[in-house]
């Protein structure tokens, strides 16, 4: 079982619904302190980071748990992965799959 988090951007934030590219090329890496946690999961089936990221995905997107309550994972939203005790992996949604942009 691994542990994630979903952060967003709030609406004001003008790299808001952007791609990475775009976000990186008007002002370079997102910053970890713009963004808001607005849920945190388990998920049962890890296999590999894709196949995690993808369940999440369909989670958020086609089968909302009765306790999200944020809008359906989107673009610029990023997905934080517990990849072991100390060490978390976050992920950019972008136009087409998902790019690691933190570990910490």
């Amino acid at each position: 079982m691994i542990n994630y988090i979903i952060l967003q951007l709030p609406m004001s934030n003008p790299s808001k619904f952007m791609n990475l590219n775009w976000v990186e090329k008007k002002f370079g890496v997102p910053d970890k302190e713009d963004y808001v946690q607005v849920y945190a999961g388990k998920e049962i089936d890890y296999q590999d980071t894709e196949t995690i990221l993808n369940a999440i995905w369909d989670k958020l997107n086609i089968n909302h748990p009765a306790d999200y309550h944020a809008h359906s994972l989107s673009v610029s939203d990023v997905v934080g992965l517990n990849v072991d005790s100390h060490s978390w992996e976050f992920y950019y949604v972008d136009s087409i799959g998902f790019k690691r942009i933190w570990r910490v």
